[in-house]
């Protein structure tokens, strides 16, 4: 492959990566915020209790319901006992869990391929610069 070739090549490598790198964080973040809501779920009891608002901010509550509304998407929400809620939140933090593998699998082959190809450079340019 021509020097040329190769830098185009290693430039569309790199701006996946920076995709996949940007999914990674959003879905990171998405996590915290699952593995947050799971723990408000299960220390959630009737009475007064700290219900998380996000930012890490608290609410001192009185809570009278054991019913725990769940958004499902297009500003959709799903009402779920506790023990339902906490299942439903388990099987979202494995998905995202397993997304996260996923794409730090796919990361760590691109950057196997920038290696390989950054090799591939210097040695087109050593055969350049005789």
């Amino acid at each position: 492959m021509k020097r040329e070739e190769l830098l185009v090549k290693g430039r569309q490598i790199s701006e996946k990566q920076q995709v996949i790198a940007r999914e990674t964080d959003r879905l990171v973040k998405s996590l915290v915020d699952l593995r947050i809501s799971f723990s408000t779920i299960e220390g959630a009891k009737e009475g007064e209790s700290l219900v998380s608002i996000g930012g890490g901010a608290l609410l001192k509550a009185d809570v009278k319901t054991s019913r725990v509304l769940i958004p499902v998407g297009a500003s959709y929400l799903l009402e779920f006992s506790p023990e339902d809620a906490k299942k439903e939140m388990q099987k979202r933090i494995e998905v995202t869990e397993q997304a996260v593998t996923k794409l730090t699998t796919e990361q760590e082959r691109l950057n196997s391929q920038l290696i390989s190809l950054e090799m591939e450079f210097q040695k087109a340019q050593g055969k350049e610069d005789v």
